[in-house]
């Protein structure tokens, strides 16, 4: 069974229904098919440092796979124009699954 993985909007929103509607944690993680204490960490976490609760963390776009990889850097360790050029241009390109 592979984890769950919620968006930052949809952890929102449980968190706002325990703290500023007053429903149960438990009752909360119930309806909406959770485990207690991972609603009941969220709730930490978001009162704990509401801005930096949840992190939106994004996949690594082409150009940092390039970069990592060190695909886009030439003999001097600059970055060479043609490979970042290519490496915007693929990642400019529309996703044919998301269609």
């Amino acid at each position: 069974m592979e984890r769950r993985k919620f968006s930052r909007e949809f952890k929102l929103e449980p968190v706002r229904l325990v703290r500023e509607r007053g429903v149960a944690v438990a009752q909360a993680a119930r309806d909406l098919d959770l485990i207690e204490n991972v609603l009941r960490k969220w709730v930490r976490e978001q009162s704990a440092d509401p801005q930096r609760a949840f992190p939106v963390t994004l996949p690594p776009t082409s150009i940092q796979r390039d970069v990592d990889s060190g695909g886009c850097f030439g003999r001097s360790g600059r970055v060479e124009r043609r490979g970042l050029v290519r490496s915007l241009a693929s990642s400019a390109a529309p996703d044919p699954v998301a269609g």
